[in-house]
């Protein structure tokens, strides 16, 4: 789990010195050498888990599909805690992950092209994405990498929010 960090750097008796809050509201003094390993390790795992779990996210497409776990998407959904964590993610997020395994491509294009439903979002190759039945929301992409990411949000807003709603 993260660790939230409050950083105030200043000169002491002429020797520069840094302040650290964060660790179980203690107040920590360090030299600005291990602030900045403290900082880096910090940083490093709020990384980790947001890729984390930004990857789980990714993956629902397999997932959910019957090569994958065949697990619903509603318990997909609620395993990866997608609503709870929307707000904190957008497209633009997940591109670099996109890029770091391009299997997660095929794999979101092999679920637009296996959905057995009318509603949500379709994706095709060519890079284009729109809502089942509603010709007025198609949106085109140059490629499948820069579609990709707009679909899956789009999408699993769509099931996510659906299923509240119903």
């Amino acid at each position: 789990m993260a660790v939230g960090l409050r950083v105030a750097a200043f000169v002491l008796n002429d020797r520069p010195s840094v302040v650290v809050t964060g660790f179980a509201n203690r107040v920590v003094s360090l030299t600005p050498a291990r602030h900045m390993q403290l900082f880096f390790v910090s940083r490093t795992r709020t990384m980790i888990d947001r890729d984390h779990y930004l990857l789980g996210i990714l993956r629902i497409g397999h997932e959910t599909s019957m090569r994958g776990a065949g697990l619903s998407l509603h318990e997909a959904l609620l395993r990866t805690q997608y609503k709870d964590r929307r707000a904190s993610f957008g497209p633009a997020d997940l591109c670099p992950l996109l890029k770091a395994d391009l299997g997660l491509l095929e794999e979101w294009l092999a679920y637009s092209e296996d959905k057995r439903t009318t509603g949500g979002w379709y994706l095709l190759r060519s890079g284009e994405i729109g809502r089942v039945g509603d010709p007025d929301s198609r949106k085109f992409f140059e490629c499948l990498e820069q579609a990709v990411p707009d679909y899956v949000v789009r999408e699993l807003d769509f099931w996510a929010y659906f299923q509240e709603a119903g």
